[in-house]
């Protein structure tokens, strides 16, 4: 496939302030709710946002493309989610360190995963990557409006979850992408 990626981009939306508001309207579902069989996260999350909300999916897209990115190409498939992960969704013991690299229900299997940080800084929370040995090998901090981008084969987790609502909680917005 290829070497191993991560990327991160601060301030990466124009006119975030203006834009959060209306994000945070998306309604989200637990997993159990959502009723998609073989699939498992914990939190909520929104619907698939480019059916959901098409608007800011081809936004994001278009922002992402402005980047002119090497290792993504001109032509891109993505899923995108807004995910919230309150504290305490940790409790139980059903986080996990894992890989996005497989195939979803619907045939998909992305090349890169992205995250885009939406509510206020927290340095106490953010995500971890891992090698193979589950060493972690970058930690990236919750930064209102970074965006960051890896290769799906990357081994990572959240930690740090807060608040409890999409207004005040770890509330993210969750790409899958696939080159074309």
């Amino acid at each position: 496939m290829h070497s191993k990626i991560a990327y991160q981009k601060d301030q990466f939306l124009p006119n975030f302030v203006r834009l959060r508001p209306h994000i945070i309207k998306t309604p989200l579902k637990t997993c159990k709710e959502h009723k998609i069989p073989n699939n498992s996260w914990v939190g909520t999350r929104s619907f698939e946002l480019s059916v959901n909300r098409p608007f800011l999916f081809n936004y994001v897209m278009q922002a992402i493309g402005y980047l002119k990115l090497p290792f993504l190409s001109g032509r891109l498939e993505a899923q995108m989610f807004l995910h919230l992960r309150p504290k305490g969704s940790d409790a139980d013991g059903t986080d996990w360190i894992h890989r996005d690299d497989v195939e979803n229900n619907a045939g998909f299997v992305p090349d890169f995963s992205a995250l885009l940080y939406l509510n206020d800084d927290n340095l106490e929370s953010g995500t971890c990557l891992y090698n193979e040995n589950q060493g972690v090998e970058n930690d990236f901090k919750y930064v209102q409006n970074r965006l960051i981008i890896f290769s799906s084969e990357y081994f990572h987790k959240g930690y740090g979850y807060f608040g409890d609502s999409v207004e005040n909680g770890r509330t993210t917005l969750n790409l899958f992408i696939k080159n074309m």
